[in-house]
């Protein structure tokens, strides 16, 4: 194959090389440009890629996955015969199982053949594939080792925008089926790519190609996607060409994104802030803050970005870069009056989510979020003073098997000057964020840990009944009967308070008391706490069973009640 191939090669050089006799028997064609076919000789050419790019599947038939039975092997063998025996024969086989090149000798054939085409005249060249893209096309969906002939039209500066005409017109034609049929929209996605990323690679042509087209292919996406079965692949193409055109060096596709900016922009920002998948919504707000034109030119639609880039600081880590880069930009270029006035509204949210990308895992994200607030200056801190965004949630849930209704627990009661009833803030989620962080190792060691530990310190010492008189108390346990007097048997059940909630949010408490004082740091601190706690619960438990006052087996259980 690859004999026959480099044959053909080296025919096709020679034949587009061949001196004109024309011109005196000695010239070559004007500015040394390939030879002219005729229509006989290009149809030759176009027999050529349907026959070839067919016989080209042999390098498929040694493709059989690992572990398959000699049955499978004999069908593979089946179809090596229905290629050899026509050219039609292919149409009719399932695509390979292996989707992508399997030796170093069909990379190298495949580049040659693409070779051949490339050394035919524009015009032929041109010729040949408008008649054959739909074949074309066909083949790359069905061994998709082929692409590597795209890629070589791709990347060669003659054939280049000539090849990406043709396939971006045929692939436009058919985007209607992108949201229909999965297989092809995948096909037709990573072709829609190559065209895009050959724009970078011969801006000065490419540039040419794709403006007319700009358009239709902004314009189809978000029309086909409101009524497609599968939308997502429309937005991964306008992604694929934001992303591609968007580094800064296409001035020309700019200026012809302009007219499309505001549908667009309104498009984009409706969808995101509607109900969707998190991966969709993710999808929105990147293509909001990627669209590519100049800064200059968004600055009408400004207070459009600022939803979807609140939503990408509270993103994944490539939204939150995504926005840190936006937002960054957006400050060392505009005025700050200006861009203040803009961010007004999701001022409280924005510096929130700035705040809280100190702490992003990544050091590289958390030292731009570093720099940008100090780029806003004092204005970074204007925010400390606003009321923070919170959710109410109904006391209603399942804590250790027990529906508890109505009933939110230990509460932090509040008191304002100005409203006659207190405001009951419940503690249950404090106290549990305080035990998780101190039981985890990913929590940062210092501060937080000591502020864990100083809430659920907090929470205890505040739970004890110290409003008994000292003298009181002292007369009490110094009683006779505490070492003389009985110690009556409990028969029935302990006492257990029969508040749920109360007991599982001091059991808590309790537990991450004795997690504090195994961590080493916290030690010191924990210890005089943690005695005197102890201390004063076997106090309690001794008077509840010894001493003039005995708990009764019967008072326990009224107790429990």
């Amino acid at each position: 194959m690859k004999t026959l191939v480099c044959g053909v090669k080296t025919i096709t050089w020679g034949c587009t090389s061949v001196k004109s006799g024309q011109d005196g028997g000695g010239a070559q064609v004007v500015g040394q440009q390939a030879k002219q076919f005729h229509a006989k000789e290009t149809l030759v050419y176009i027999r050529l890629v349907k026959y070839a790019m067919e016989a080209l599947d042999i390098y498929t038939l040694n493709a059989t996955p690992p572990g398959a039975v000699a049955g499978q092997a004999g069908v593979v063998g089946a179809g090596a015969l229905a290629v050899a025996g026509g050219a039609g024969a292919g149409h009719n086989r399932s695509p390979p199982l292996q989707q992508t090149v399997r030796t170093k000798e069909e990379k190298e054939v495949l580049e040659h053949f693409a070779g051949v085409f490339a050394l035919l005249n524009p015009q032929t060249f041109k010729e040949v594939f408008t008649q054959t893209i739909d074949f074309v096309v066909e083949r790359i969906y069905r061994n998709y080792a082929l692409q590597i002939m795209a890629n070589s039209f791709l990347a060669n500066n003659v054939t280049s925008p000539i090849f990406a005409t043709i396939l971006v017109e045929y692939l436009l034609e058919r985007m209607q089926e992108m949201g229909v049929n999965m297989e092809r929209s995948n096909l037709y996605l990573k072709l829609f790519k190559l065209v895009f990323g050959s724009v970078s690679l011969f801006a000065a042509e490419n540039e040419q190609m794709l403006k007319p087209h700009l358009h239709s292919i902004v314009n189809k996406s978000m029309d086909l996607a409101k009524s497609a079965k599968e939308p997502y692949n429309y937005f991964l193409l306008l992604r694929a060409l934001f992303r591609s055109i968007g580094g800064g060096s296409h001035d020309l596709l700019y200026q012809e994104f302009l007219p499309l900016l505001p549908n667009l922009l309104q498009g984009l920002n409706g969808l995101q802030s509607g109900l969707h998948k998190q991966h969709m919504k993710d999808l929105f707000v990147e293509l909001c803050l990627t669209v590519p034109v100049r800064l200059s030119s968004l600055l009408p639609y400004l207070p459009m970005l600022m939803d979807p880039l609140v939503s990408a600081l509270n993103g994944s880590q490539t939204l939150v870069s995504q926005g840190l880069r936006t937002l960054e930009l957006c400050v060392d270029n505009l005025q700050p009056d200006f861009l203040y006035e803009h961010i007004q509204p999701v001022r409280a949210e924005l510096m929130q989510a700035l705040w809280r990308t100190l702490r992003n895992p990544s050091d590289q994200i958390a030292h731009v979020a570093f720099r940008v607030l100090g780029k806003f200056g004092g204005g970074n801190r204007k925010m400390m003073v606003e009321p923070q965004a919170l959710e109410y949630t109904p006391s209603s849930e399942q804590t250790q098997g027990a529906t508890l209704e109505a009933n939110p627990g230990p509460c932090v009661v509040i008191h304002f000057p100005e409203h006659k009833q207190a405001i009951q803030l419940p503690v249950r989620k404090v106290i549990e964020t305080a035990f998780n962080a101190l039981k985890s190792s990913n929590t940062e060691p210092g501060f937080y840990r000591k502020q864990c530990w100083e809430v659920l310190r907090c929470y205890l010492v505040s739970s004890l009944q110290v409003a008994d008189e000292r003298a009181t108390m002292l007369k009490l346990l110094s009683h006779p009967t505490f070492r003389e007097g009985p110690i009556p048997p409990i028969s029935g059940p302990h006492y257990k308070c029969s508040d749920a909630q109360a007991r599982h949010v001091h059991q808590m408490a309790v537990t991450g008391m004795f997690v504090a004082a195994a961590i080493k740091e916290l030690r010191q601190s924990v210890l005089p706490t943690m005695v005197a706690l102890v201390r004063h619960y076997t106090i309690l438990a001794i008077v509840q069973q010894a001493g003039p006052f005995p708990t009764s087996s019967k008072q326990a259980s009224l107790l429990s009640l």
